[in-house]
């Protein structure tokens, strides 16, 4: 990222699609470590693993039936969550993961037409997918970008202000906190940005997957009403469930018909529904999860210092660190059986970002890290 923050609109050559890259292992990666063990620290999520108890409910639910296209149990269960807030059901949108619903938002606010031109604004560096779907739409992309104020970065709010009130963008997509930059806005500041944009028809798609993770964060469920405003969740982060995928979108009732408009009927299957259920009845695993994130990021911190790396500042479950070569640290580290995320799709080919694993892990990281450095 440059000296100072900024705003670029791509061409048309540089909004076509692409495939996003993503943290995490898959099979034909797999099969190239030979299936052996490695510890993925390239995902960021829960250290608490319930996969045992969410394969309990399975044993009594009928999976010959189809599921509920609605997700009505579940929707309800998440109203009664929130029951402070006055919200209901029709403020609700239920996925298969929050990334679906980001295609939906997409497809819903990014109109294909001959004549008239979407525009969709990101602050960017940012995940990926906020870009895949806008291209799929055709849209003109604009991209707000940091300055870098080593360690961190930090955005230009008047800049972004200026141009949604002179561009009036149909979606603007801001993450918070930040993937990767962990970054955290503050109500005041999301409170602000919405005054700032009221005049103009756009609307703020604000992903919180990494929401729980932050310390004191700020709830905003009451901007639903008021605002042009989409809160997007991802229960696969906050528990750990990533292989069944589940996330949920509050906005108010008119903008969240539009967006159900554009989810396939039974895209969230019957074990991932009665799982949100089961999440939403009460548990500590969220508290549980970030009591061990907070103790092994500190350690992580103070280690990775030691070595004599930069950790940027994270409010979120992972950590950027500045490397000489991104692709060369995880190449290193994979031979140690170990996975980190190269950040070099996100603009950052110096920076690799760690997701907080346990203590004992993350003593392992520092020890290979210690060998190749």
């Amino acid at each position: 990222m440059g000296l100072i923050s900024q705003i670029i609109t791509l061409s048309k050559e540089e909004s076509q699609y692409s495939k996003a890259i993503h943290g995490g292992t898959n099979v034909l990666e797999s099969r190239e470590f030979k299936y052996r063990e490695v510890l993925d620290f390239s995902a960021s999520i829960s250290p608490i693993n319930i996969s045992s108890q969410i394969l309990e409910l399975s044993q009594n639910l009928d999976l010959s039936q189809y599921p509920d296209p609605d997700c009505v149990l579940l929707k309800e269960k998440i109203t009664e969550s929130l029951k402070q807030y006055s919200l209901s059901p029709d403020n609700i949108s239920i996925g298969n993961g929050s990334t679906e619903l980001i295609y939906a938002i997409a497809s819903a606010f990014l109109t294909i037409t001959d004549t008239l031109t979407s525009k969709s604004l990101i602050f960017h560096p940012t995940y990926g997918e906020y870009f895949t779907a806008s291209t799929l739409q055709k849209a003109e992309i604009s991209l707000i970008t940091p300055h870098y104020t080593n360690p961190g970065w930090e955005w230009d709010w008047e800049l972004a202000y200026s141009f949604i009130q002179n561009h009036n963008p149909n979606l603007i997509f801001l993450c918070n906190p930040n993937n990767p930059t962990g970054n955290y806005f503050n109500k005041s500041q999301i409170v602000t940005l919405l005054e700032k944009i009221k005049s103009a028809s756009s609307i703020l798609v604000l992903d919180e997957a990494y929401i729980d993770f932050v310390t004191d964060h700020q709830d905003l469920y009451d901007l639903v009403q008021k605002y042009k405003v989409i809160l997007l969740r991802s229960l696969t982060k906050s528990y750990g469930i990533t292989g069944l995928r589940l996330g949920y979108s509050l906005a108010n009732a008119e903008i969240t018909s539009q967006i159900n408009q554009y989810i396939p009927p039974w895209s969230v299957n019957t074990l991932a529904q009665n799982a949100g259920i089961h999440l939403f009845s009460g548990n500590d695993h969220i508290q549980t999860g970030k009591e061990i994130i907070d103790k092994s990021k500190n350690y992580l911190i103070n280690a990775l210092t030691d070595l004599g790396y930069t950790v940027e500042p994270s409010n979120a479950n992972f950590i950027l660190v500045k490397v000489s070569s991104a692709k060369k640290m995880r190449d290193s580290l994979i031979l140690r059986n170990i996975i980190v995320r190269d950040c070099t799709s996100f603009g950052l080919p110096e920076h690799v970002r760690i997701g907080i694993r346990s203590i004992p892990d993350c003593k392992i990281l520092i020890e290979a890290i210690h060998q190749v450095t």
